[in-house]
């Protein structure tokens, strides 16, 4: 709630159409008629970010106010921890294809990911994600780890990707997958599946 009304205030404080090479403060008014969402209904997604007051937008209010700002729905979503992630992803990427081990992974990819004819099955996409994450952090991922990297690979669009960037979109669905802080739950759910049998 707290990361949806510090987006949508901030990019309505600058937000708007250019005048003079800068932009200026995009209205409530712009904003809803734009987006199709009724002015009232976005007064309540934008109360004071210290407030408890105000509402979530659904998905559909969501993806109207993405549209009608020009980005995309994920980006009003992102918490600062996410984009630190993120950014921390891409950077592991560089650092692993600029050290020992770069034409180890770079090789990998162009077999697997980076490949035209690749289709990212389910298990293909899991199995190289688990191996990504070994050639990444030089060893296999905790057990605690391995739901989330599978569930962060599957939810990306790997193979609608454009080939040159399905490494690094892999890579930074594994450096989600093994952010320990945003895996508690996962590894909470591996072990209780382990305890009670489940696959």
């Amino acid at each position: 709630m707290v990361q949806i009304k510090t987006a949508l205030r901030r990019i309505t404080t600058y937000g708007g159409d250019s005048r003079d090479g800068e932009p200026t403060r995009r209205t409530q008014a712009s904003l809803s008629r734009h987006s199709n969402v009724k002015r009232a209904t976005l007064s309540t997604y934008m109360t004071p970010v210290e407030s408890d007051e105000g509402r979530n937008p659904g998905l559909e209010n969501l993806c109207r106010l993405a549209q009608a700002l020009g980005l995309p729905p994920a980006l009003l979503l992102m918490t600062a921890d996410d984009w630190s992630r993120l950014l921390a992803g891409v950077q592991t990427y560089i650092d692993v294809i600029s050290g020992a081990g770069g034409e180890t992974l770079l090789a990998f990819e162009r077999e697997t990911v980076g490949n035209t004819e690749y289709r990212g099955y389910t298990r293909d996409l899991v199995r190289d994600a688990t191996r990504m994450a070994t050639m990444m952090f030089g060893h296999g991922p905790a057990t605690e780890h391995a739901s989330s990297i599978a569930a962060n690979s599957l939810a990306m669009p790997l193979s609608q990707l454009d080939p040159s960037v399905r490494g690094l979109a892999m890579a930074i669905a594994v450096h989600f997958g093994t952010s320990a802080n945003k895996s508690d739950f996962m590894g909470e759910q591996v072990r209780q599946d382990a305890e009670h049998g489940a696959g």
